[in-house]
């Protein structure tokens, strides 16, 4: 038996959940791991386990193509910390704007996104990096792209080698967040001028300057 494991961004496109063909085949929920070349697979920082169908044995091939097809899915624990969004938003009758943007779904007592149909209904290629937030948060316009959604819910996203620094856009960004008061340019992006953007976050009249790729 083979663990990988899944980015939080990775859809699961060619698994299965583990526990729902267990549950089909009347099985031990814990037997793949005596089943010789099977590749498993987890979420980082997750439990639930997924089985890629092609390494699946022979016997309960034909019992994985009746499971729930996941292609294009996430766990919901990995959406929420892929885009940064509480896992309050994923719960029905909390009544939030994200819950009726997505498409969840729910197997076997485990919650699922549909990350691939939220990107097609964003209009966005797949090799952006989202997040979600307040847009109140956000910097100015075009510093940091960003979506609405409702409710004063905005998605941002960057691509994976992030956007052009521009010194002009920055002074203007901070003085706006700041209200006039622009901290010396971080040494960090006048020497590497990629993959930068910022933010007010949660944090009041305080810059952080983020990757948002996480590679800080």
């Amino acid at each position: 038996m083979q663990m990988s494991t899944l980015t939080h961004n990775q859809w699961l496109d060619g698994y299965v959940l583990s526990k729902e063909l267990a549950l089909k085949a009347g099985i031990s929920s814990n037997a793949y791991r005596y089943w010789k070349d099977v590749e498993a697979a987890k979420f980082d920082d997750a439990r639930v386990v997924f089985l890629r169908k092609e390494s699946i044995l022979p016997k309960y091939k034909t019992l994985a193509q009746t499971c729930t097809n996941l292609a294009g899915m996430v766990q919901s624990q990995a959406f929420c910390k892929y885009t940064g969004l509480a896992s309050s938003h994923l719960i029905e009758h909390n009544n939030s704007c994200i819950y009726k943007a997505l498409d969840i779904i729910d197997v076997c007592d485990v919650k699922f996104v549909n990350l691939k149909k939220f990107y097609d209904d964003l209009n966005l290629d797949y090799h952006y990096h989202i997040y979600i937030e307040k847009c109140k948060y956000f910097g100015p316009s075009p510093f940091e792209k960003k979506i609405h959604l409702s409710n004063g819910i905005c998605v941002g996203y960057i691509g994976q080698m992030g956007e052009w620094f521009n010194p002009v856009a920055w002074n203007a960004a901070v003085g706006q967040l700041t209200g006039g008061s622009n901290p010396p340019l971080p040494a960090s992006i006048a020497t590497n001028p990629y993959k930068y953007t910022i933010s007010r976050k949660f944090l009041p009249r305080k810059i952080q300057v983020f990757n948002k790729m996480g590679n800080i």
